[in-house]
């Protein structure tokens, strides 16, 4: 591997540590190896500090051969190493190099893909959401050399993947392709997406009939056809309030519960009118900054390794679940702001709080692919109502 393809900001990101309104170190079981744990043990620390560490650990159950901290509802779902001011005691007294590799690592994820890695700082951290919204290229790619190779880790494709998916092993190509399609700022961002689509839709045909080494070929016979600024069909197009709002609704269900869409529902059903309003105050906002969404949406690409979220789905379908989930985004923020008549800083924190369950949960990805699959998401047809 010789470069890094980064979005512009990454190089600048710093934690906001103890004064994030929203710490990574909440609602969170992280994996623990181990050897971190045996490491932790071995220690020279405080009493206090390993009293912590002698009782905070238990068994993952979904993960073999890991622990993970323990969390309750008396400890607020708060990590228990983190101190009063919300700064990790195992960092203060020991060190960076004492932590797991999440809590070193995380909000960064890096994406393996031959002799490029793709990397970005997720916004599941609302400092990353804050550059998205006040920088307008945050997520211009820029290449960087990569130094120390035996130090990458991270996902991507690897041979025993290749081997399965055989796909995969384009997923350069694939990214940028995709990448550049989204980042056209001279087109809607919802115009972009539906043009993606159509792309994922082709490129998954050869895919299924096992002709995936043609997919430079299909990249460049397609590249062409999708450098357009409008598609008159989708402009046309009828609103389905049963697909948005209403499976827009049921996808942001999918990733938490909470009581974020309670003032848009009435007796169990969803009304129209107030979703109405709430996307009005939302659009007012977007367009006002509309560099904001094509941000959030080329970050949530990158951060999901897409097309290759979820392996065992196509490229269409993992496409599908990453355009959803931008609407789900929008939403979010619309539902927030319904109550304020403003979207404000609750409803970034409300989104990157979301995004947590969105790409750094499987399980959850898996239950909203199938839920589009299970209400007719098998075509970019569905995706433009979805959009509209």
């Amino acid at each position: 591997m010789s470069y890094y393809r980064q979005p512009e900001f990454y190089h600048d990101f710093r934690c906001m540590g103890g004064s994030c309104p929203s710490t990574c170190c909440a609602v969170w079981n992280i994996s623990w190896k181990p050897e971190e744990i045996e490491r932790l043990k071995q220690a020279d620390c405080s009493p206090e500090l390993r009293s912590l560490i002698d009782s905070s650990f238990v068994e993952d159950k979904n993960q073999q051969g890991k622990m993970k901290i323990s969390l309750s509802a008396e400890e607020n779902m708060m990590c228990p190493f983190l101190d009063e001011n919300l700064l990790c005691r195992i960092q203060k007294e020991l060190g960076e190099e004492y932590l797991s590799h999440t809590c070193r690592v995380f909000p960064r994820i890096n994406i393996l893909s031959d002799d490029v890695v793709f990397r970005t700082c997720c916004a599941s951290c609302p400092a990353v959401m804050n550059t998205l919204r006040n920088d307008e290229n945050a997520m211009q790619l820029v290449n960087v050399q990569i130094k120390k190779t035996t130090e990458l880790s991270g996902i991507g494709s690897t041979p025993e993947k290749v081997e399965k998916h055989p796909e995969m092993k384009y997923r350069s190509e694939l990214t940028e392709f995709f990448y550049d399609i989204i980042s056209n700022k001279k087109r809607r961002l919802e115009v972009s997406l539906l043009l993606g689509a159509l792309a994922a839709q082709k490129l998954s045909e050869f895919v299924e009939k096992g002709q995936h080494d043609r997919i430079p070929e299909v990249i460049k016979a397609l590249r062409p056809q999708l450098n357009r600024d409008s598609i008159p069909a989708f402009d046309k197009a009828v609103p389905d309030p049963e697909i948005n709002p209403g499976r827009i609704a049921d996808i942001v269900n999918i990733f938490a519960n909470t009581n974020l869409l309670n003032s848009l529902i009435d007796g169990d059903i969803l009304r129209l009118s107030r979703c109405a309003e709430a996307r009005r105050i939302a659009d007012k906002y977007f367009e006002e900054r509309p560099h904001f969404l094509r941000n959030l949406a080329l970050n949530m690409f990158l951060t999901g390794g897409m097309p290759f979220l979820l392996p065992e789905e196509s490229i269409f379908m993992n496409y599908s679940y990453f355009t959803a989930t931008v609407c789900a985004a929008r939403f979010i923020a619309a539902a927030t702001a319904y109550d304020l008549g403003e979207v404000n800083e609750q409803a970034f924190l409300m989104i990157s709080y979301y995004i947590r369950g969105m790409y750094h949960n499987p399980r959850r990805s898996q239950i909203a692919v199938d839920f589009l699959r299970d209400n007719g998401c098998t075509s970019p047809a569905f995706l433009a109502v979805l959009l509209k």
